[in-house]
């Protein structure tokens, strides 16, 4: 017995660079995906984002067909940013992970896939520093993260989101050290870049990453959907990564998405 499902990750970017434009973007090429399941990122619930994006995907399709899970960061940021999943799968189980450093949190639920298998989705999103005591950071989180999964028996795993490390850094190096990178598996390599998408030159630096520019040239793969062993690759490419039609600065996030399509059993 086995199941086939898409899945797909994106940093919202919270409700930076032009949202209320930019969020019509995220509907339709979300829409044109059509994942199972999709872990966001940076979401921002001063506006509600995660529901919002789910109502409007909803109304879309005239159906009630997307629930949203939500895990709100702790700490600095507990007043405005969470993680988000978005599912039309049924969910067994949904919990949580503090990986007590910084505001930084992983997200879980167990789906039930067709025929009645489990498949457990997480969603984070690690430290963000590019400094050497911020990858070590994102090192530890990294291992908390694995032992966390490993804690959960009984079902395949996919786990999602923004790395904030490169493809040849520790961080990453420890996630395939059990998991797969989807891309990875389907092209032999991981993508050009996911970040940073033209929407990062229309914005402040210093407001929106705490830099006073954003060095010319400088790009690289954030983002990243892990699989384990148990889990078949059929497709995986980058995703929400189309302009607006009549404005080639406007994308729906500050980074490229990715959809896998997978399947379990």
């Amino acid at each position: 017995m086995s199941a086939t499902l898409t899945v797909a990750t994106l940093n919202l970017f919270n409700k930076e660079g032009r949202w209320p434009q930019r969020a019509a973007l995220v509907v339709r090429q979300f829409l044109e995906i059509g994942p199972d399941v999709a872990g966001f990122q940076e979401v921002d619930h001063r506006i509600d984002q995660g529901n919002l994006l789910t109502t409007w995907i909803n109304g879309e399709l005239g159906r009630q067909e997307y629930t949203a899970y939500h895990m709100f960061n702790p700490r600095g940021v507990a007043s405005f940013e969470s993680l988000a999943i978005v599912t039309r799968l049924p969910v067994a189980d949904h919990d949580g992970l503090d990986y007590l450093m910084q505001d930084d949190v992983a997200h879980r639920v167990r789906l039930q896939l067709d025929g009645g298998l489990p498949l457990d989705f997480y969603n984070t999103h690690l430290y963000w520093v590019p400094s050497r005591e911020g990858s070590e950071v994102r090192q530890k989180e990294a291992r908390r993260l694995l032992q966390w999964a490993a804690s959960h028996e009984g079902a395949q795993q996919v786990i999602v989101g923004d790395f904030n490390a490169t493809p040849r850094g520790e961080t990453v190096a420890l996630m395939k050290g059990t998991l797969r990178s989807a891309h990875e598996t389907a092209h032999g390599k991981e993508p050009d870049y996911t970040w940073p998408s033209p929407l990062a030159f229309t914005v402040d630096p210093m407001r929106s990453y705490g830099v006073p520019n954003i060095p010319q040239g400088y790009s690289g793969t954030l983002d990243y959907i892990f699989v384990s062993k148990g889990v078949e690759v059929l497709e995986s490419r980058v995703a929400f990564d189309q302009p607006d039609a009549s404005d080639g600065t406007l994308f729906p996030s500050d980074h490229f998405g990715l959809m896998a399509r997978l399947r379990v059993g």
